[in-house]
């Protein structure tokens, strides 16, 4: 859904993307939470919503934009390197004088060294920044969801290994990375994902006019207590639940074969 559309003349500045907001404002539509990507001039902007507005970092331009690029660029130089040192290793073999052979393994074994030293880099690069873009999923691969405090812990091991390659530049994205995780703004998201696994089992087990009493009754606090409390109860005996209709399902088509 659409909220704000417009043209502007050039890139959008801090003035347009308050236009936006107040617009939304205006309109009795204010955020509880706003994801934003790394822009000056919305993070500009973003500091006139209301203080009580949840700050948000996209994840693609926090993470996968920034250090997606070093990888693209470390796995394309490496296929460099491998091809510059299998030309050493041909120009060698190819010497017919003792002094030329001399250079040429020279220039073979730096070739080498420095295509192991790129392969054994990037092979430690790759390692943890999957293992950090993994952290960031919101379910694990069993399906359950992933527990916040952990997956910060293992972002942070992540962050402090790929810290010791001795790249500049890359250091310079991960004190960025490690900043917007240590104000909240990486992985605020994770706070939703109980509420819509439980949105999930509202779809999948009650009946829409259910759903529809839950959405309207959070209008009201007591209400929504009440019903949570009654909600809890019932997803935590849902299997029991189950286990009873099976079993007296079973038991019902068990007599129907003993009297057929």
């Amino acid at each position: 859904m659409v909220l704000d559309i417009r043209l502007v003349e050039g890139n959008l500045e801090s003035i347009d993307w308050e236009g936006s907001f107040n617009s939304l404002i205006a309109n009795k539509l204010t955020p509880k939470r706003f994801v934003k990507d790394q822009g000056i001039q919305m993070a500009s902007a973003a500091k006139k919503l209301p203080e009580e507005t949840i700050e948000g970092a996209d994840v693609y331009h926090a993470i996968s934009h920034r250090l997606g690029l070093f990888n693209y660029r470390w796995k394309k130089s490496m296929g460099k390197m491998i091809v510059k040192e299998a030309d050493r290793a041909v120009r060698f073999a190819a010497t017919k004088t003792y002094d030329t052979a001399l250079k040429k393994e020279v220039e073979w074994e730096i070739s080498k060294t420095e295509m192991l030293k790129y392969i054994d880099d990037y092979e430690w690069f790759k390692e943890y920044y999957f293992e950090l873009i993994q952290q960031l999923r919101p379910f694990t691969s069993k399906g359950e969801p992933r527990d916040k405090a952990l997956a910060e812990i293992k972002i942070r091991a992540a962050l402090e290994a790929l810290s010791l390659l001795d790249v500049p530049k890359l250091n310079q994205q991960i004190k960025y990375i490690s900043k917007i995780l240590n104000n909240g703004q990486l992985l605020h998201y994770m706070d939703q994902v109980p509420v819509l696994v439980l949105y999930f089992l509202l779809f999948l087990f009650l009946p829409k006019s259910f759903i529809l009493f839950f959405l309207y009754v959070q209008i009201s606090n007591i209400f929504y207590l009440l019903f949570s409390l009654w909600l809890h109860f019932w997803t935590a005996n849902l299997s029991i639940f189950v286990q009873l209709y099976v079993c007296a399902k079973k038991s019902t088509t068990q007599k129907i074969n003993l009297l057929g």
